[in-house]
């Protein structure tokens, strides 16, 4: 039996406690990072360090054109890590 995600009725629920949800809805309410003690919501932290390095995706910007940008990041800034 297929259980739909809750939130986005899109997906296949993945987590079903405590509730029915995809992975992707399930971390954007509970995925969070520790660091020094201090709980940090994933996506947040993700956004800063793609801030960070410049590959977030500008306001404007297509999909399309934000993937070539991060194609030419990876093939030549390899010995940068995003973590």
């Amino acid at each position: 039996m297929r259980v739909s995600c809750q939130d986005c009725n899109k997906n296949e629920a993945t987590q079903l406690h405590p509730y029915p949800l995809c992975a992707r809805c399930w971390s954007l309410r509970f995925g969070t990072v520790n660091i020094g003690g201090e709980d940090i919501p994933f996506r947040e932290l993700h956004r800063a360090r793609l801030e960070g390095l410049d590959l977030w995706q500008k306001k404007n910007e297509s999909t399309a054109d934000w993937g070539q940008r991060c194609k030419k990041f990876t093939l030549t800034q390899q010995e940068r890590r995003l973590l």
